[in-house]
């Protein structure tokens, strides 16, 4: 419980300055403001659905969910995601035409939401930052982040008080969306990965496949499936051929230090099925070597099927 309670408070922290921000964007007419309002709605969600679904990604497998819930942890980037893809949008929409002809923004009012902006996304991440999890580092980092843009818009504020630049106001906003718009494609490209069940970068299915043609007693691997549940939990599947020789007690010591091999590359399921240096291949995946095979040494063996 310890992990997902320091998160309780930056989430509350982000809710609250969300409408906060949103209530003084309206009444500073500033569309930077709006536009971060947005990006931090998309932090509340975070770390909110983070809080949720904390526990259940972390559930023990079972008949409904066979490899667990890890992936449950992924629903929070996307939700997360498509909130603040529609979000941009709807700021850029509002953002160009106030480009072309900028509009007064109240830059007193403004900076001291700034200051109070920087304050409190800067105590945020620091209470985040405690925690021990990947998940509330990640957010203490965003936090961090937050609070740079925060230190931008107070400077873009001071130079609209004393130049009455008010394009800046604009400009900010712009910059501020696209910037949340790059961390959105990158954070969906990642999911739609996992979903796509592409392999993981690493370990790379070449290099696995050297290191584990490496060892003793191994002749060759083939057949190799490699996925991730939640983008950071490998699972593969793989054939391995054994060389004629292997008698049962290496084939227990094969099998153990193939399951080491994997785990050291970061696999933490594997399945493995072994086959002998004289033995077929009988998966569907290797139907096709096999027939090839069987028409190369019988010729006419094809024929008998033809009726």
């Amino acid at each position: 419980m310890k992990p997902k309670n320091k998160l309780i408070l930056p989430f509350f922290l982000n809710l609250f300055f969300t409408v906060f921000e949103l209530l003084g964007g309206i009444w500073t007419n500033s569309i930077a403001l709006i536009s971060d309002a947005i990006h931090d709605l998309g932090d509340s969600l975070s770390i909110g659905l983070s809080i949720l679904l904390h526990r259940k990604s972390l559930k023990d497998a079972d008949e409904a969910y066979t490899y667990g819930y890890h992936r449950f942890s992924l629903l929070v980037g996307l939700i997360s995601s498509i909130v603040l893809l529609i979000g941009s949008i709807i700021v850029i929409y509002e953002a160009i035409p106030r480009l072309i002809n900028p509009e007064t923004v109240a830059t007193q009012t403004l900076i001291w939401f700034s200051i109070a902006g920087v304050a409190v996304n800067l105590f945020a991440a620091i209470k985040a930052r405690a925690g021990k999890s990947i998940n509330e580092r990640v957010i203490s980092l965003h936090l961090f982040e937050d609070a740079f843009g925060w230190i931008a818009l107070l400077l873009g504020a001071i130079l609209m008080n004393f130049f009455h630049i008010y394009r800046i106001d604009a400009i900010l906003s712009i910059l501020f969306t696209l910037y949340i718009l790059w961390h959105v494609f990158e954070n969906l490209d990642r999911i739609i990965r996992v979903f796509m069940e592409v392999a993981p970068k690493e370990p790379s299915v070449p290099l696995l496949k050297k290191h584990l043609e490496s060892m003793d007693g191994v002749k060759e691997v083939h057949h190799i499936h490699l996925w991730t549940i939640d983008g950071e939990h490998a699972l593969c599947t793989l054939h391995v051929v054994l060389e004629k020789d292997v008698t049962k007690a290496d084939y227990v010591r094969i099998q153990q230090s193939l399951h080491e091999e994997l785990h050291e590359h970061g696999v933490l399921h594997a399945t493995l099925e072994f086959e002998y240096e004289d033995a077929l291949c009988t998966s569907e995946d290797c139907q096709e070597t096999l027939q090839k095979m069987l028409e190369l040494s019988h010729p006419s063996a094809h024929h008998h099927h033809h009726h």
